[in-house]
């Protein structure tokens, strides 16, 4: 059977140093580091929010 996003999203985002999962809306798996969210997933498990800096907002991608 194949992983599941949220088991996917999981494993990454618990990879992280001091990150936790908690429960938010009673719905949201977020994750969370020193209590700041840096990841949601929604419900239906079709998108993922990931928050960053301002700087990295607006910095442009380049492939190598």
């Amino acid at each position: 059977m194949a992983e599941s996003r949220l088991a996917k999203l999981r494993k990454i985002a618990l990879a992280l140093p001091d990150a936790h999962e908690e429960l938010t809306w009673e719905v949201h798996p977020t994750f969370r580091v020193r209590d700041k969210m840096f990841a949601v997933l929604s419900a239906d498990e079709r998108s993922v929010r990931i928050k960053a800096t301002k700087e990295a907002q607006e910095a442009k991608y380049e492939s190598p």
